[in-house]
Order: C-alpha cells, then sequence, then structure tokens
C-alpha cells in the first residue's frame, strides 16, 4: 500500500539547487537506483504539504503527489536539489511490478520512460509524465461500502467481480462538481501504463546462439572473405543482423543485447582488414592461363 503526501511544485523556469522541504518524510521516500537524461527536465518540488497520519505510516510507504483539478498529464517524477525522486504513481507500478527501486530506471529527456521487471516500459514525455488520455476504461466502485464491517453484504457481484480481477485498486476522493479528479487520472494512467506489452529478452541458451553465430560470422570474414571486400561484406552482415533483430523486435517484442554480437562482427571486420586472405594478383592468373594454353 502507498499513502498519498501531497506536494506543490516550484517555478520550473529556476534554474535552482534548493532541495524541496520534506519534513520527517525525507528518510522515508524512496530514491531511484539507475537515472539517465536530461535530469533537469523533471520538475521540482517545492515541499509537502498535506503528509498522511503519522498512525498510518508505520503500515505503509509514503509516495508524493500534485493533485490537479481536469485534465493532465501525470507526474512519474519530480526533482530535489541534485535528486531524482518517483512520484506516487511511480511508487505504485513499482509495487504492482515488484520491482526494487535498485533495478527500476527511468530515462528522462529524448527517448524518456520507465523500465521495470518483466519487461514493462512505459514511454513519457521528456519531463517524465504520461498522458492518460489514451488509457482504456477503469472499472469503479464506491470506496465508501470498502470500510463498512460487512461490506462483504454490501457490494453486489459485479462489484465483487471487480475487486477479484484488479492487480491494483487506487482509492480517492472526487469533488463535487468535478469532471475528472486527480484520483481519475491516477487510476487512468496506472491503467495505461500496465496495459503496455512487455519487451521480452532472449533467454540466455538463444543468446549464446546469437554469440555463435555472430562469432562465426566474424571468423568467415577472417579465414575465407576476401580482403579487399571485408569493409563491403562485413557492413552488408552488419545491416542484415540489425534487421533481422530490429524486424524480431518490431513482429514479437523479443529483444537480445547488441553489445556482445557488435562486439564480435567489428572485432572480425578489424582482424579480416589486416589479416584476412589475400586476393591472388590478376597478372598471376593470366600467366598461369597462359602456361595451361602452351
Amino acid at each position: 500500500m502507498v499513502l498519498a503526501a501531497e506536494g506543490i511544485l516550484g517555478n520550473a523556469n529556476e534554474d535552482t539547487q534548493a532541495n524541496a522541504f520534506l519534513g520527517d518524510l525525507d528518510s522515508s521516500l524512496p530514491r531511484f537506483g539507475r537515472i539517465s537524461g536530461s535530469l533537469e527536465q523533471a520538475p521540482p518540488l517545492s515541499a509537502i504539504v498535506t503528509p498522511p497520519e503519522a498512525s498510518l505510516r508505520r503500515s505503509a510507504e509514503i509516495g508524493v503527489d500534485f493533485p490537479t483539478v481536469g485534465e493532465g498529464a501525470v507526474a512519474t517524477t519530480f526533482r530535489s536539489g541534485r535528486e531524482i525522486l518517483p512520484t506516487l504513481f511511480c511508487q505504485a507500478l513499482t509495487r504492482t511490478t515488484r520491482t526494487p527501486y535498485s533495478r527500476s530506471r527511468i530515462r528522462l529527456g529524448n527517448g524518456a520512460g520507465l523500465h521495470f521487471d518483466d519487461g514493462l516500459f512505459v514511454p513519457l514525455d521528456p519531463s517524465g509524465a504520461l498522458d492518460p488520455t489514451e488509457a482504456p476504461a477503469v472499472p469503479e466502485i464506491n470506496a465508501l461500502d470498502l470500510v463498512t464491517v460487512s461490506f462483504a453484504e454490501v457490494l453486489g457481484q459485479s462489484e465483487k467481480n471487480i475487486l477479484g480481477k484488479s492487480r491494483l485498486v487506487v482509492v480517492g476522493i472526487r469533488p463535487a462538481g468535478t469532471r475528472v479528479a486527480d484520483v481519475d487520472r491516477q487510476a487512468s494512467a496506472l491503467a495505461l501504463a500496465l496495459a503496455a506489452p512487455r519487451i521480452r529478452v532472449l533467454p540466455e541458451p538463444a543468446r549464446w546462439a546469437v554469440w555463435l553465430l555472430a562469432a562465426a560470422a566474424a571468423a568467415w570474414l577472417v579465414f575465407r572473405a576476401k580482403r579487399r571486400t571485408i569493409l563491403r561484406t562485413g557492413s552488408i552482415l552488419l545491416f542484415l543482423t540489425f534487421a533481422a533483430s530490429f524486424v524480431a523486435f518490431q513482429s514479437s517484442l523479443w529483444w537480445c543485447p547488441p553489445s556482445m554480437p557488435l562486439a564480435l562482427m567489428l572485432t572480425g571486420i578489424v582482424a579480416a582488414i589486416f589479416i584476412g586472405r589475400p586476393a591472388k594478383p590478376a597478372g598471376d592468373a593470366q600467366v598461369q592461363t597462359g602456361e595451361k594454353a602452351s
């Protein structure tokens, strides 16, 4: 369970390294383990203004949220001085996917996104926010029925089915007269993130097979390809390798780390340039032909 602590954002135009006022929650808030990209793109937090009740903090994790009324993107991270911290939304995803913060990754700026276990990748805008406009429909029940003593008797069968199938439950308040509240945006953004396709990394035996194929191609370049055609032949093999990996990723989201195959192929090309099989001189071929003819 993650409890919300309401925070207010600072002026994004100010280039300041001042730490936000986190109060006694500073040591309770988690930190990302792996961060890359343009960190200054993250929105700066000014202060936490409404922390959860002290009696509830011992049994739950604390997450910072910036509630706004109306349409808008949901922030996944914020900046406090030189630190980048996850928001309530990001912490809910981390707990749902059971990804330790030491393994969760976030990138800001160009190519921004969140990486979690089980191959979950959530694309973000450069500031690290997610627009829930295209989110799937989120089922809704009255949360007051969940706090009654005998809520099993109050809930209808359809509501019980909703709770039974749900991986994540978002509890919040929708003020009267509000069409889209913060709880709606949070729930829609979480549904959109969890509906993202999983990127599957090739298992280790398959990776070894790819490495052996790359090593075999590199050995062929060294011992069989002619030295004067090494660059052209090597470039063709590299292009075919990347084309095959691109097609596999686009069609079924299979991903193979390219560092090892690329290193093997480049090593083969460089070695073939210096010690590859030289081409036979044209003059020698003419002399041999002439001797046979005589």
